[in-house]
């Protein structure tokens, strides 16, 4: 199984899935799985653009 890396929650691996890449102190690449863009946002401490109205 997956967890999300922000709130824990499973993922549905078989679903799309938000993810990000960093490297840790050791110059190791590692991936973070997020269950929502909301939760990849928050764990990265960025802002989600607002939608723009047409």
């Amino acid at each position: 199984m997956t967890f999300c890396a922000n709130c824990g929650d499973v993922i549905d691996r078989s679903e799309w899935y938000s993810f990000a890449a960093r490297r840790d102190e050791d110059g190791v690449l590692q991936t973070y799985a997020f269950c929502s863009e909301h939760c990849r946002s928050e764990f990265l401490d960025e802002p989600i653009a607002d939608p723009i109205d047409n």
